[in-house]
């Protein structure tokens, strides 16, 4: 069995719960996006505007504040890096919830950072890893938080 198909019995998966402090980095330059107990985003409105967004860096924790009003049930267009400036919008991946634009951004998991997934639809709470890691890691989807 070659190392891509070993997939973790579910007693021996990493398992994130829901409030763990995620350490959220760009997938381009590999800098950190947390300042104490935000993790700090530039991004593009629905009506084209540029704006800053803070996003909880607790996981389901979906608090956010942003420079721009986005009414619920709206797609932001981009999520950008304030470092890099490059998009973090993922072409190839959708929400498995509700269709639309997935982010992706690196958090540190085990001992390695690991793709972490976020819908870009206000109030839609979507979050998931690749399909290589949810064989070896599980996030607490909880709604409770």
């Amino acid at each position: 069995m070659s190392i891509e198909e070993y997939s973790a019995p579910e007693s021996e998966k990493e398992f994130i719960t829901c409030g763990t402090y995620l350490n959220c980095y760009c997938p381009q330059c590999n800098i950190n996006f947390n300042q104490g107990e935000s993790a700090f985003f530039n991004f593009v409105s629905p009506n084209g505007k540029f704006g800053e967004l803070k996003l909880s860096p607790y996981l389901c924790v979906h608090t956010r504040e942003s420079t721009l009003s986005i009414p619920q049930g709206k797609e932001i267009k981009d999520m950008i890096c304030p470092h890099c400036k490059k998009s973090l919008i993922v072409s190839d991946e959708k929400c498995k919830i509700c269709g639309s634009s997935v982010a992706r951004i690196l958090i540190a998991a085990l001992t390695k950072i690991v793709p972490l997934y976020i819908c870009m639809k206000v109030g839609c709470h979507y979050h998931g890893l690749s399909v290589e890691d949810e064989k070896i890691i599980q996030l607490d989807n909880s709604t409770e938080w």
